[in-house]
């Protein structure tokens, strides 16, 4: 489980999240959605442990991790455009956190070597890091974070640099680990990420979740006007294909 209860957090005298609740049990992706400056990249900065809260309580992998530095509260966690750690190879990358943790070098190798093969990086893993394009250079931060845990994992627009083959690689894969009972975040602006993706969504506008649920139903149902905006489209779809369906089960022509 991943979640947050009550965070507050405020950051050169104003206030950025405003008693901001959330939960991702296992088995879920659960996506926050929200414009430009909602405090979406702060909650992530504040579940990794980079930020602390003035006030409230940090969940990660079913316990309390508020007061647990970033390297002990077993999360993996991807920022959008973050930087590699200063090492040679793709190997040496993904490889790291599993040594941090003891594994042996033989194994951690191995291991590595495997998360670099379900994330498309099989070809490269041998390569040197200054030699990789950015969308390789995403992957590996997210190879690495799987290293780090698949049980829980945090990702901050992960996918922005990646083109719809990789993208859609990657909805498989993230899916795989919700089967596996992962508990998934990730915060987004693509409309497709929550419609391929998400078990629920998180709607963050300054600083506060105005609403939330799954995404069919914000679609179809939303009250707040910033998901009306991003999602009409999807609700316009739905009501067409609603209408469709009706027309033909009603003319006698099937569906």
């Amino acid at each position: 489980m991943i979640g947050v209860s009550e965070v507050t957090v405020e950051l050169g005298g104003k206030t950025i999240l405003r008693g901001v609740s959330l939960s991702v049990p296992p088995g879920n992706i659960h996506v926050i959605l929200g414009p430009n400056g909602a405090g979406k990249t702060t909650l992530v900065r504040v579940i990794a442990g980079l930020v602390r809260p003035v006030k409230g309580r940090v969940y990660a992998c079913g316990r309390d991790v508020t007061g647990d530095p970033p390297n002990r509260r077993g999360l993996g966690v991807v920022f959008q455009g973050s930087p590699l750690l200063p090492l040679k190879t793709v190997a040496d990358h993904i490889s790291y956190p599993l040594k941090a943790r003891g594994i042996p070098k033989r194994e951690a190798l191995r291991i590595a070597r495997e998360i670099a093969e379900e994330t498309g990086l099989g070809g490269v893993f041998e390569e040197r890091l200054d030699r990789l394009s950015g969308g390789q250079r995403q992957r590996v931060a997210l190879a690495t974070a799987l290293a780090s845990s698949r049980r829980c994992l945090v990702l901050d627009e992960a996918f922005s640099n990646l083109d719809p083959a990789y993208r859609a690689e990657f909805y498989s894969l993230l899916s795989r680990l919700r089967s596996e009972g992962s508990s998934i975040l990730a915060t987004t602006h693509v409309v497709d990420d929550l419609v391929f993706l998400a078990d629920k969504v998180w709607v963050l506008v300054g600083g506060e979740v105005v609403e939330a649920g799954d995404p069919l139903s914000l679609a179809l149902r939303s009250r707040h006007w910033y998901t009306k905006t991003v999602l009409g489209t999807v609700a316009r779809l739905a009501a067409a294909l609603a209408d469709k369906m009706t027309v033909k089960a009603y003319t006698g022509q099937g569906v």
